[in-house]
């Protein structure tokens, strides 16, 4: 029983002297840090997004306003679901290592 237990404790010494070293080495990240960046991202590109219909009716003058306000819907329906990202991430992780 005792050395059960002290392979056992030498094993998990084991996996957490490598996760370490993944993370010093770059090859893992937190998923903290990973939820992070994506928020971050996913708003850097909704700001992209919103100036989407403006730029295509400046450089397209041409554009009749049905097509820019079908551009707008769908628009907004993307903004929609990158907005909801950073409280999705923990759930499809949960998914991820479920499988």
């Amino acid at each position: 029983m005792f050395r059960r237990r002290a392979i056992d404790r030498n094993h998990q010494s084991r996996i957490g002297l490598q996760q370490k070293n993944e993370l010093a080495a770059r090859k893992v990240v937190p998923s903290e840090f990973a939820i992070f960046t994506l928020f971050k991202i996913a708003a850097e590109i909704a700001a992209i997004l919103d100036t989407l219909p403006l730029t295509m009716k400046r450089k397209h003058p041409d554009l009749e306003t049905r097509h820019l306000d079908t551009l707008m819907r769908e628009l907004a329906r993307a903004r929609n679901q990158a907005s909801g990202l950073d409280s999705l991430l923990p759930e499809l992780l949960d998914d991820y290592f479920d499988i």
